[in-house]
């Protein structure tokens, strides 16, 4: 950093700028000070796992209830099973789509071998994350293809050592909700809800 000098300080007298300190003045307005918000957190924002490893654990790994303070996204491109969201119970199939809101219990098991991720996801507001549970069939190929693609692609950037990797993985989920919402909101209109989720049943009122 250079050093200016000014005369009036004295002779050989320097200001370095990196230890210069402004005082408030009195009866002056207290200066705006801009906060600065870093999306560079310590723990990375996107989680994706490998269904297939995680059945390999054992069947508590995946039956078992649990919930976590995050969204959870599922996404099933093969083998079939049972799924069980807040204590209601339905069946999954090949390129079905489950999204939990944070805090949601549940738990699914297989029927055979199953491949699919599981993507753990920000909690955060600025996102816009569905309210209630989802459970969607995607039965058109593209949309199969764009959910692959960027699952594919947070992986990759998950094991990757490229640096500022945590913020790419930020933005990957901001997309990533976007995505989410308009597929929600284009499939409600042709699309039943799934037992698992629907509000208006004898399950959903006893669970």
């Amino acid at each position: 950093m250079p050093h200016f000098r000014h005369s009036y300080l004295g002779v050989g007298a320097s200001l370095s700028l990196q230890r210069l300190t402004l005082l408030p003045q009195p009866d002056a307005a207290t200066p705006a000070v801009s906060r600065v918000i870093s999306h560079e957190p310590e723990i990375a924002p996107v989680e994706v796992q490998s269904v297939a490893r995680l059945s390999r654990g054992g069947r508590w790994r995946t039956e078992a209830m649990r919930s976590y303070a995050r969204p959870v996204l599922l996404w099933f491109t093969r083998g079939q099973g049972r799924l069980t969201i807040g204590g209601r119970t339905c069946g999954y199939g090949p390129h079905n789509l489950i999204f939990l809101p944070p805090k949601t219990m549940h738990g699914f098991s297989t029927m055979g071998p199953a491949l699919g991720s599981l993507v753990y996801l920000p909690n955060d507001p600025l996102f816009d994350w569905p309210v209630d549970a989802l459970h969607l069939r995607l039965n058109d190929v593209q949309r199969q293809r764009e959910l692959t693609g960027m699952i594919d692609a947070m992986a990759r950037e998950q094991s990757s050592d490229c640096s500022r990797s945590n913020l790419a993985l930020y933005h990957h989920a901001g997309l990533l909700s976007v995505w989410v919402s308009r597929t929600a909101a284009e499939l409600s209109e042709i699309q039943a809800p799934s037992p698992g989720t629907r509000r208006d049943t004898a399950a959903h009122r006893l669970a």
